[in-house]
């Protein structure tokens, strides 16, 4: 019964699709300033009544986020809404905005929309849906989407969108990492815009890859904390490096890992880990993380793959682990337990 449900679960999500593109093209700049770029909606603990959201200006202003269920929205657009505050803060020239929105109720769609609310200066309207807590759900999982042009990242969006049209009941998509490939403003906002339809239409999911967080390239430094609101997990979770965190959705608990922090795993992440998948009593259980332990591709053998397998695995031995997605290695690869 469990195998045949994990076959199934499998098909559902397999669109592990990898890019690596390099080129220059000139960077996104608004009319004013105060316009939204680089709108996403995450995960934010409770699946049922929370989720984070980030987006960036090129000047300072107020942050804000309406809220309205999808009914209310067809009735009277947002004049129901629910308007959560947030904060700002100055990041390499752009200042970057977090809310998160409270109280929501399960199994509900929602329209959203970001901005300022002193100015009256509103993004597109985008969709969430909360977790309904039923054992039946979809999601996409998509990775290494990075690129150094406009054009190469249209190209790994055509790929998502087809995702989307192909999976029209999915909830949310997982990427597994490498959003960027240099970590720049200007690849940051082709990243926004090209995947525009997809983080503002579906809840995403982060996980950190090493072009987000290589502590060895100071470019890399912070990023991925920065791009994305979420809610860690207990220690040294939220670091320069990614974040570590986790939710559950309906019958299975994500645990999201941070593999930038792999030399060795600190101590924090692999007990956080142990207590975080232990404690929880979900039917599946499914580890998320960028760095692949086993593939066919060209990091093999490397040392963080090494380095990987000595804690990896041991983990997913001893915890019960049923499902680990992965990207990393541009190339799609499945296999039963090794």
């Amino acid at each position: 019964m469990k195998m045949t449900a994990k076959r199934s679960l499998a098909v559902l999500l397999a669109l592990i699709t990898l890019f690596s593109c390099v080129g220059i093209s000139g960077s996104a700049e608004s009319a004013t300033g105060f316009e939204t770029i680089r709108i996403n909606c995450t995960m934010y603990g409770d699946t049922k009544t929370q989720r984070g959201f980030t987006w960036y200006t090129e000047k300072k202003c107020d942050t804000a986020v309406q809220v309205v269920s999808d009914a209310d929205y067809t009735a009277t657009g947002f004049d129901n809404a629910i308007t959560f505050e947030g904060t700002v803060s100055e990041w390499e020239g752009y200042f970057c905005h977090k809310v998160v929105a409270t109280g929501l109720k399960k199994g509900t769609t929602y329209r959203y929309r970001v901005g300022s609310e002193d100015r009256g200066i509103w993004s597109k309207v985008g969709k969430f849906v909360t977790d309904d807590g039923n054992k039946s759900f979809s999601f996409i999982a998509i990775a290494d989407v990075q690129a150094s042009s406009k054009e190469n990242f249209e190209q790994a969006a055509v790929v998502m969108n087809k995702a989307m049209n192909k999976s029209k009941n999915a909830e949310f998509v997982i990427n597994l990492g490498d959003f960027v490939n240099d970590c720049t403003n200007e690849e940051w906002n082709w990243y926004g815009e090209a995947f525009e339809k997809a983080n503002t239409n579906l809840t995403l999911v982060p996980v950190a890859g090493n072009h987000e967080g290589n502590i060895t390239n100071k470019l890399n430094v912070g990023w991925f904390g920065s791009m994305f609101n979420l809610l860690p997990g207990e220690g040294e979770a939220n670091g320069v490096n990614g974040t570590y965190y986790s939710y559950d959705y309906g019958n299975t608990h994500f645990t999201v890992l941070n593999s930038n922090d792999m030399y060795p795993m600190t101590d924090a992440q692999r007990n956080w880990i142990y207590n975080d998948i232990t404690n929880s009593d979900a039917y599946w259980k499914v580890l998320l993380l960028h760095r692949a332990v086993y593939s066919a591709g060209k990091n093999i053998n490397k040392p963080d793959t090494l380095a990987m397998r000595e804690t990896i695995i041991e983990i997913v031995d001893e915890t019960g682990v049923d499902l680990v997605l992965s990207g990393h290695d541009h190339m799609y690869f499945r296999t039963q337990q090794v």
